[in-house]
C-alpha cells in the first residue's frame, strides 16, 4: 500500500504554470529526496502535496485520470 500516490499534479496562478506536472510514489519506509536549483519549484511541490498553497495559486491534475491520495 502506497503512502502517498501523486500523478500528473501541476501548480497554477490562474492560467500560468508554475509547476510542470509531475508524478510520485511514495510507500511507508521508501526515502523521498527533491533536489534542484534554487527557483525549481521544491517547496512549491511540497505545498501542494500537503495542501498548504499560498492563496492564489491551486493544485491541479492536468490529465482526468490523475489522482492524489
Amino acid at each position: 500500500m502506497s503512502l502517498l500516490i501523486a500523478e500528473d499534479i501541476t501548480v497554477r496562478d490562474g492560467a500560468t504554470s508554475l509547476l510542470s506536472p509531475i508524478s510520485l510514489h511514495l510507500d511507508p519506509g521508501e526515502p523521498l529526496v527533491i533536489l534542484g536549483e534554487t527557483g525549481s519549484g521544491k517547496s512549491l511541490l511540497a505545498q501542494a502535496l500537503m495542501g498548504t498553497l499560498p492563496e492564489g495559486l491551486e493544485a491541479r491534475a492536468v490529465s482526468p485520470s490523475a489522482t492524489v491520495s
